[in-house]
């Protein structure tokens, strides 16, 4: 297991000006649960969620975005052209713009085990978590394996994820779920990162972030 004092040192060097105090009395039983008993690992790990949450900021999608944002991330969906460099928005992300609660519902629809739009499953089950855990699926495996851990029931209250431990939880048992560690044990980026994200969307800052933790928890005097 790597030294908590190292884990709270990189951390906050890593992501000044975050919320990331709030997990540290945290680390060492999520950290014990999902395995990551090693730098390489941890830093791994840290890589991923830094992206996902914007540096320890942020633990629930907003899905407030406009038109263009709508366009450039689900080009295929929300472009009129997906596959040009600069993307326009079609008429309907337009028209669903900067409408949270629409965009997740129709964006997320009938996907990762959501129901259709009318359900409200896409919004409910939106990213939350240290690794933005989505989609019903997800979110009900979840809490059937740590629900009665947590005290909690995020089918009926999803929210509750936004508690520390609970997001750090969220992250780790995505982790441990999708055996990722063996990856990670192998430095292979790209497929940690397909396993989290399902594509390559971040990967440079990814791996700064990774290397970034690595260096910080190898740091001799710690």
């Amino acid at each position: 297991m790597v030294p908590i004092e190292k884990i709270i040192y990189a951390t906050e060097k890593a992501f000044p000006n975050s919320k990331v105090k709030l997990f540290h009395p945290y680390w060492q039983e999520v950290f014990e649960y999902a395995d990551l008993t090693t730098e390489v690992r941890v830093a791994m790990f840290f890589g991923q969620t830094g992206v996902e949450t914007g540096g320890y900021r942020v633990f629930r999608e907003g899905m407030n975005y406009s038109a263009q944002g709508l366009a450039d991330t689900w080009p295929e969906r929300y472009a009129v052209v997906p596959s040009a460099d600069q993307k326009t928005p079609t008429e309907f992300a337009k028209s669903i713009q900067r409408r949270p609660e629409k965009i997740g519902n129709v964006t997320y629809a009938n996907r990762n085990g959501n129901r259709d739009e009318a359900s409200g499953d896409g919004y409910r089950f939106r990213g939350g978590g240290t690794i933005q855990l989505t989609g019903a699926e997800n979110w009900v495996q979840f809490n059937n394996d740590l629900g009665d851990l947590l005290k909690t029931n995020f089918i009926k209250n999803p929210e509750a994820i936004l508690l520390p431990r609970n997001s750090l939880y969220a992250g780790g048992w995505f982790w441990k779920k999708k055996n990722i560690n063996q990856y990670a044990d192998i430095k292979n980026l790209p497929m940690v990162t397909r396993k989290v994200q399902g594509g390559k969307l971040k990967l440079k800052e990814r791996g700064l972030i990774y290397e970034q933790v690595l260096k910080l928890l190898n740091t001799p005097s710690i």
